[in-house]
């Protein structure tokens, strides 16, 4: 008995054929990619980069072969196994880039008698950002002290595309240090003697912290903030510190949590907020 392509002829054979050449259209099933498209990162700081994650599955009854990622056409890691696929990427620049995957599997796309590997792709596309960031205060927000009392300078210093390798103070934009107070490492903060020899003369000033990254190649510096230095105060005067609450005669329950506060105050100089510093609480 004769099929239908058969009675057709050498036209059915033709069309025989061109049922034969359908190809196999099923690929790997890509879920998600991150980062996602639009995404913005900072350049990194430090040794971790940016992980670049797949969740996909591949063709049904296929394997998995290999994910390939790659960054501007580069490839930057590849990943096997079982989903999530990941790798990580260390941007080195500020700009534009095009983050892909491609998930490889066991089966092939067939076309006539060729066949092809059969893979599907993701893109992304993110921007990489440079952040420094430098900030000064003074103590208790002090905008005015005695000449020659002590107040407390703070910093807090950022770069997202270096480490910071120390912080320091300048006083009226000079170019030198105020002394001592150069610091290395977290938190950024010292202790400075409003004297004469370092610089505070009664009146006016500017003070500016500066960042410099561990290589010396990236230099940042503060916005300025405002002291104002009058004249001395004989004696150091001693500070003031008064019980807040609770208040004389409050009664409470065996076992009860208590919360002690008090408020001092050093005219001429500032109560340090360090461990070990500052206001003590003792009963009895």
């Amino acid at each position: 008995m004769k099929t239908f392509f058969q009675r057709l002829g050498a036209s059915g054979a033709l069309v025989a054929a061109l049922f034969a050449a359908t190809p196999v259209l099923a690929t790997p099933t890509i879920t998600s990619f991150t980062p996602t498209s639009g995404s913005t990162i900072g350049l990194a700081s430090t040794p971790g980069g940016v992980t670049l994650t797949l969740i996909a599955s591949p063709t049904s009854g296929a394997a998995v072969v290999s994910v390939t990622f790659a960054v501007n056409g580069t490839t930057v890691g590849t990943a096997a196994g079982t989903s999530p696929f990941s790798t990580t990427w260390i941007p080195t620049a500020a700009g534009t880039f095009t983050l892909s995957a491609t998930i490889l599997d066991t089966s092939t796309i067939t076309t006539g008698a060729s066949a092809s590997t059969n893979t599907a792709t993701v893109n992304s596309i993110v921007t990489v950002t440079t952040v420094r960031t430098v900030t000064v205060s003074t103590s208790a927000g002090t905008t005015s002290a005695a000449q020659d009392s002590e107040i407390f300078l703070r910093s807090t210093a950022a770069m997202s595309d270096a480490i910071v390798g120390q912080v320091e103070f300048f006083l009226d934009g000079s170019g030198t240090p105020i002394a001592g107070t150069t610091k290395t490492q977290p938190p950024f903060n010292t202790a400075v003697v409003l004297s004469a020899a370092n610089g505070f003369s009664v009146g006016a000033h500017t003070v500016v912290a500066r960042a410099t990254s561990t290589d010396g190649s990236i230099v940042v510096n503060s916005a300025t903030a405002n002291l104002n230095v009058g004249t001395p105060v004989l004696g150091n005067a001693p500070p003031t510190i008064s019980i807040s609450g609770p208040s004389t005669g409050a009664n409470f329950a065996v076992n009860s949590n208590v919360t002690v506060s008090a408020v001092a105050i050093d005219t001429d100089g500032f109560i340090p907020s360090g461990a070990g510093q500052g206001v003590t609480f003792f009963v009895d």
